[in-house]
């Protein structure tokens, strides 16, 4: 169940009645079907699993043996029963007009089997269910003491209505219509529910407490709702849109405020910038006419036109930040504003998702936590200016499931290894990297359920260590099939990997644990990730793991272009104004550039040119000016 809602006045706060009143219970399936359910009496027994909406579930429905350990049978070993434990089969009855809730040993079907309240044994079907991937709504109907299953709309079901799909079942609210509400009345005493994956909001009305008598649609195309409630203040309803981060307010009659719409020519760039921005694409649902008042952010005057050309200067060549809000009103003199960014003598961040591996698959098992990594670098700002956000989301059909952001700049995520079952899953990471001036970047990578083939490999763990100028890779596997080797593979940078040894697998399907020495590394950030292959050649990759390895932290320096050409801007924080001397050295430690630069007190940007006849490969650059001193990689592609 997704929500819950009692409906109002119903049931008793005193425990001593058993009165639970009636609960409206929303169920996402856990296939294809979704449900809508009331519970009124406690212990009530939903079928699920074996039950999806008002059908058997296809994987569940045939475990028809499996024992439940905590039923013991009483007859077992008596009068020649073998059984010693009751199956969930044995113990769920489903639903008849009768409602007779008894159900029998199966050693004896005579023997009724007793319990503190039978009505777990009894199944509580939904009052509707709905399919994923085709028009389909569907009711019970008791013709003799069994029930049939008939279509909503239908002459046999009663209902008013028509089929319709879903995918996602999560907003639901009973609806009461206060005084100050200007619903109509047809909407008193009815049920809202919403379905995240249909985009849609469907009012159904119950002829008696479990019997529906109608459901209709509210709203289409609405959005993907995961909340309804209701205001005592104003007797609407307000509806939390997850993925669009926003909340709606339904409301009948009265002049709809207007739509915003605002856009610009360009968002950053060298100052003075002047950008042209666009309001005119705003409307007024009525049709109506509009004025449009734009702030600037600026201190400047505001402006009235619906398309105005703006220059926006600080008087300085540091970078700033311009919110620019755009307020328009109809001739209700209802508003709606709305904000862009222009962000003047600044660039966006630079941003390369390293972990997970872009398009990368997993092999269906447990969860499993995945590193979130990624190079980013910023022209104008240091790491430390830089607001990270990390979200990570399975889609799953249409629809998706969102899971709370992280904003740490290296973190990890739990994955569901879940998927290949006929429907669709995959995992998406997302990194949006936003600088102090307002602009912001952001990646993404796909990972996938490994659905053909198996994998050849089941990989525990995998992990890194530094000591003593050694970094040592340690991991463990499990079920090695057709197995041949692991290639280690080395990056200074988290994209461009190079094979450093291998290691012979050992073959064996339980459990094998391994380590690797690399003691000819260079110093800063290390990346590593294992290649394995089996015997027919197929490989694939591991997750990322990585260590610094050195005297200082390279966390407040940004190389941007890494790799680069023929040039690079070199940013850092300077303790005192004076000298910097810089030093680019090649893997074998010669020296082969070596230049002078005038720095200032804080964060400097110094661009570093003239490098194209330097070979393509990894080189070092040091930095010193007084008791400053780096030393992070470069790579010269």
């Amino acid at each position: 169940p997704f929500r819950m809602q009692l409906k109002p006045n119903t049931g008793s706060a005193n425990p001593a009645t058993g009165d639970i009143g009636e609960i409206y219970v929303t169920d996402v399936g856990w296939g294809d079907i979704e449900e809508l359910t009331v519970i009124r009496e406690p212990a009530s027994n939903c079928g699920w699993p074996y039950y999806e909406g008002l059908s058997l579930e296809l994987n569940y429905g045939t475990l028809t043996n499996l024992e439940n350990k905590d039923e013991p049978n009483p007859l077992y070993n008596v009068s020649g029963c073998t059984q010693q434990f009751f199956t969930f089969w044995n113990l769920l009855k489903n639903a008849t007009a009768d409602n007779d809730h008894r159900v029998y040993n199966p050693c004896n079907s005579s023997v009724v089997i007793n319990s503190v309240n039978d009505n777990r044994f009894f199944h509580r079907i939904p009052s509707l269910d709905w399919k994923h991937n085709f028009d389909s709504a569907r009711v019970a109907v008791f013709t003799s003491n069994d029930y049939e299953i008939k279509q909503v709309g239908t002459p046999g079901s009663g209902i008013s209505g028509a089929p319709f799909r879903g995918n996602s079942v999560t907003g639901a609210y009973w609806f009461t219509r206060y005084p100050a509400c200007t619903y109509p009345v047809q909407y008193d005493n009815s049920f809202f529910i919403a379905d995240y994956g249909g985009q849609w909001i469907k009012n159904a009305k119950m002829q008696n407490i479990e019997q529906l008598e109608s459901v209709d649609s509210f709203a289409r195309n609405y959005g993907t709702v995961v909340h309804i409630s209701q205001s005592p203040m104003d007797g609407n309803l307000y509806t939390t849109d997850v993925a669009g981060g926003f909340i709606r307010k339904i409301r009948f009659g009265g002049n709809q405020p207007p739509i915003v719409k605002l856009s610009a020519d360009v968002h950053y760039g060298p100052g003075p910038l002047t950008v042209n921005l666009t309001g005119s694409n705003s409307f007024d649902p009525e049709g109506g006419a509009l004025t449009y008042t734009w702030d600037f952010d600026d201190g400047s005057p505001t402006s009235a036109i619906a398309n105005p050309a703006h220059v926006f200067s600080s008087g300085s060549s540091a970078p700033k930040e311009f919110v620019v809000k755009l307020t328009v009103k109809d001739i209700a003199n209802d508003s709606t504003t709305d904000s862009l960014v222009i962000s003047i003598n600044n660039t966006p961040p630079n941003v390369a998702i390293t972990s997970p591996i872009n398009n990368s698959t997993y092999r269906i098992s447990s969860d499993t936590s995945y590193a979130l990594l990624a190079v980013v670098t910023d022209a104008e700002h240091g790491p430390d200016e830089l607001h990270y956000e990390w979200q990570t989301i399975l889609r799953h059909n249409t629809h998706q499931h969102i899971q709370p952001s992280d904003t740490d700049k290296v973190t990890s995520a739990v994955i569901s290894r879940i998927g290949c079952n006929g429907e669709t899953y995959y995992w998406f990471v997302k990194l949006t990297v936003t600088d102090a001036a307002g602009l912001s970047t952001i990646d993404s990578s796909k990972i996938f359920p490994q659905c053909g083939p198996p994998l050849p490999i089941k990989l525990l763990s995998f992990s890194v260590s530094g000591k003593d100028n050694v970094n040592t890779l340690t991991w463990t596997t499990a079920e090695e099939v057709d197995l041949e080797h692991f290639e280690i593979m080395r990056s200074y940078d988290g994209a461009n990997y190079t094979s450093i040894g291998t290691v012979n697998a050992k073959g064996s399907s339980v459990f094998n644990s391994y380590n690797f020495r690399d003691d000819n590394f260079l110093d800063g950030y290390v990346y590593y990730k294992l290649k394995m292959v089996d015997k027919d050649g197929k490989f694939t990759y591991s997750f990322i793991v990585r260590i610094f390895s050195g005297t200082r932290t390279t966390a407040a320096v940004t190389i941007s272009p890494n790799p680069f050409k023929t040039e690079f801007l070199f940013g850092a924080t300077f303790k005192a104004q004076g000298k910097a001397t810089f030093r680019i050295i090649d893997s074998k430690g010669a020296v082969v550039k070596q230049l002078r630069r005038d720095v200032n007190t804080g964060f400097n940007n110094l661009t570093i040119d003239n490098l194209g006849d330097l070979g393509k490969g990894v080189y070092f650059l040091e930095v010193s000016s007084g008791s400053d001193n780096w030393r992070v990689k470069l790579i010269k592609e």
